[in-house]
């Protein structure tokens, strides 16, 4: 078996995907397993789109490689491609329990490492969806609530993640009046000790007015990073944080903070 990486180009509009293919034929008519690559062979039709091989290997790992080599952010990024995933990523699940080089695996560890997602990829995202319909299973999934194990993961992963500056989905954007007063007003104190902090999302407002959007356990390692009061945050929860004795405080830094908690 032959592991190829090849491009497919749209000869209308020369938009070009690229990608990772495994065959015992490397002339086979495979173009692709894109979503959004599938959608423009939908609409163009078949005949409209051309593939070229582009490197042969013997390996899937040195064929993965250069898939991530050359499907990186910069190009995904593009606006004449349809690839919207950086390459080789997901791929490498595939090879879980096969011996990978110290090479290969700093690459992984790399390629897996703080990279936030580009308008464009997500545009991309968002078009390839765009009128896709879930099916009936996928509905009653989606519906079934989910276990305590999952929920356990998913906090470990937001704690995990550093959402900080523009890795923020909030970065450089305000609430509206409005939004805050609504904040503010609500009654928390009808609250169940069954609701752990964790499962929380939280508003943070610096004294300068700056917004952050903090889910759970994010909190803790923001002040860290921050020099601020976590305690001092969450006695004051949805108020302006006030020091009386500012100069004997460890974390003079919090005042006029203010820890608001949204879910």
């Amino acid at each position: 078996m032959k592991h190829t990486i090849y491009q497919v180009t749209n000869l209308i509009d020369n938009k070009i995907y690229i990608g990772k293919h495994s065959t015992n034929n490397i002339n086979d008519s495979y173009l692709g397993s894109g979503e959004y690559l599938n959608r423009a062979i939908k609409k163009y039709g078949k005949e409209n789109f051309k593939k070229e091989i582009l490197y042969i290997f013997d390996t899937e790992e040195e064929s993965l490689l250069k898939e991530m080599e050359i499907v990186n952010k910069e190009f995904v990024s593009r606006k004449d491609t349809y690839n919207v995933t950086l390459g080789g990523r997901g791929s490498f699940f595939h090879l879980k329990g096969i011996p990978k080089s110290e090479e290969t695996r700093k690459k992984i560890g790399d390629s897996f490492r703080g990279i936030p997602r580009p308008k464009e990829i997500g545009d991309k995202i968002k078009a390839s969806l765009t009128g896709r319909k879930r099916s009936e299973e996928t509905k009653e999934k989606l519906r079934k609530p989910k276990s305590e194990e999952h929920k356990l993961k998913m906090s470990i992963n937001r704690k995990n993640m550093n959402l900080t500056g523009e890795r923020n989905p909030f970065f450089n954007k305000q609430h509206s009046e409005e939004s805050k007063i609504k904040i503010g007003n609500r009654d928390y104190s009808k609250q169940s000790g069954k609701t752990h902090y964790l499962s929380k999302t939280y508003l943070l407002i610096s004294p300068k007015n700056e917004e952050f959007i903090l889910y759970g356990g994010e909190v803790s390692k923001f002040c860290k990073s921050n020099k601020l009061s976590e305690s001092l945050l969450r006695k004051n929860i949805n108020k302006s944080v006030k020091i009386k004795n500012i100069h004997n405080c460890k974390y003079p830094n919090t005042e006029g903070y203010s820890l608001n908690v949204m879910v």
